[in-house]
């Protein structure tokens, strides 16, 4: 992996389903070929304790994927549309994430999401993802002041072909990329 420069943001990939190798990791897979300095994060082999009121967790991953995030530039989150909904491990994820606002130790972690770039990767059985999907997400990145800056998803009715869908993967890879147009260049 490279390492990450001023011209290529370093972006994190947050992986969830229930196949580790189905349309969702091919997907990412194929995304990932089309990027630099790409991490993917494969959230179902983690420990995530769940959010509770009271902040007190036995030791896990959570603490170190944050890590992860906060070294990120784009944060993606890859996962099947299950019942119009991303899977059950990376909304315990979100869930979790409540922690950097509520403790005073981890406050300022939760503000250092502020102007990062989110997107999402999602794969299905319909033509359009679900509106809650789109709309869990556009309101996830907005709660932590986080650009939601693009979205694909694929229609994996007959499965998942790489040759179908590489137009739509190089346009979304683009959007990584840093904006170089003269007035953001300061």
């Amino acid at each position: 992996m490279e390492t990450p420069d001023k011209h290529q943001p370093h972006t994190l990939i947050i992986f969830s389903s229930a196949r580790q190798s189905g349309n969702t990791a091919q997907l990412v897979f194929d995304t990932q070929q089309q990027c630099q300095s790409v991490k993917r994060v494969s959230l179902d082999q983690l420990n995530i304790t769940p959010y509770n009121y009271e902040n007190q967790y036995p030791e896990d991953d959570f603490y170190e994927l944050v890590e992860d995030i906060l070294a990120a530039d784009n944060l993606i989150f890859a996962s099947p549309v299950y019942w119009a909904g991303t899977t059950a491990n990376i909304k315990a994820l979100i869930d979790r994430l409540t922690e950097l606002c509520d403790v005073p130790a981890l406050k300022h972690k939760g503000r250092a999401l502020k102007g990062k770039r989110g997107f999402y990767l999602a794969t299905s059985v319909k033509d359009e993802v679900s509106p809650a999907y789109y709309e869990f997400f556009r309101h996830i990145y907005a709660y932590f002041d986080m650009e939601f800056t693009d979205q694909l998803h694929i229609n994996c009715t007959d499965g998942y072909q790489s040759s179908e869908h590489k137009q739509s993967i190089m346009q979304f890879s683009q959007n990584l990329k840093w904006d170089t147009s003269p007035e953001l260049q300061a």
